[in-house]
């Protein structure tokens, strides 16, 4: 016997709470309903506004258990290379501790650290460098590596 697929309804656009909480949603969707973190200069404690954003992940992060979670931590072009790695890392390791301190099991996540590297906004003024230091949360099927960690535009 062979065995056919069924078909597959595609997805109409749901506002980002509604994907939340629809079975159907795909990982990108996902993502797409995901907000990055932002940061401070030279901080890496989490705001509360940021805190907000984060509370609206962990409910997306937890109908999804099945998911691995990546956290892609991120600087502006401010400092030298070697301080901003570290600091990227320590803004992705404050996510990852509110998360787990929310209840997402800590096994789902991974954090990379990539500094300056990877610019949000390219241009050299206090806007962008606002956007440029972040935290991206992104969600998968299989355990990411690292070059799958970065987001773009």
């Amino acid at each position: 016997a062979t065995v056919e697929e069924a078909p597959v309804e595609e997805p109409s656009e749901v506002a980002a709470d509604e994907a939340v909480t629809d079975e159907a949603a795909t990982v990108e969707d996902l993502n797409k309903s995901l907000n990055s973190i932002f940061f401070g200069f030279d901080k890496f404690s989490i705001d509360q506004a940021q805190k907000t954003n984060l509370d609206a992940a962990i409910k997306v992060l937890q109908g999804n258990s099945e998911l691995y979670i990546s956290l892609s931590g991120h600087t502006d072009e401010r400092g030298n290379k070697i301080y901003n790695m570290g600091l990227s890392a320590y803004r992705a390791e404050a996510v990852k501790e509110y998360l787990v301190a929310n209840g997402i099991d800590s096994s789902r996540i991974i954090c990379f650290a990539y500094g300056e590297d990877f610019p949000l906004k390219k241009e050299h003024n206090k806007s962008a460098w606002y956007f440029n230091r972040r935290v991206d949360i992104m969600v998968w099927n299989n355990l990411p590596v690292k070059e799958q960690g970065i987001k773009s535009e």
